[in-house]
């Protein structure tokens, strides 16, 4: 399955386009799950998370980004559409019998800090920091088991 979208137009029929040419990939695929969006020209990754579609995410950071002044936000100001690709990097899974269910919404901020350490994209891209604080804590839990 190819699961990288190069998001070429900023027409309103985006989602039907990307689905004509990408038609292995699932726009409509619910998540949680971890993306990278990452500047072609710069080599540097934004890693984020959503609950949703992807498609739907990647175009709320551009619409967002109008109104917001973190170096993500301006690069993609900055930049053309054309310049960047999203990547779905993990379709979170609950670790059954490792992790309550209550704590599923901190487990995909753990995943998410994961690759946002894998990436190294807070020193070299567009991340400012993690979302999840008992980073370790997790570790130590998850590789108890």
């Amino acid at each position: 399955m190819n699961n990288v979208i190069e998001l070429s137009n900023g027409r309103s029929n985006a989602d039907y386009e990307e689905r004509r040419r990408y038609p292995n990939f699932t726009i409509q695929k619910e998540g949680p799950l971890i993306y990278a969006i990452q500047n072609k020209f710069s080599g540097q990754y934004y890693i984020g998370k959503t609950p949703g579609s992807a498609m739907h995410r990647w175009y709320a950071h551009i619409y967002n980004s109008e109104n917001l002044n973190n170096k993500f936000a301006r690069a993609i100001r900055e930049s053309d559409v054309t310049h960047w690709t999203f990547t779905v990097l993990e379709l979170v899974e609950f670790p059954v019998g490792k992790v309550k269910k209550e704590f599923f919404d901190e487990f995909v901020r753990y995943r998410e800090t994961e690759w946002i350490l894998k990436y190294n994209s807070i020193n070299n891209g567009y991340n400012i920091g993690v979302s999840n604080k008992e980073y370790e804590i997790w570790r130590t839990v998850l590789n108890a088991h």
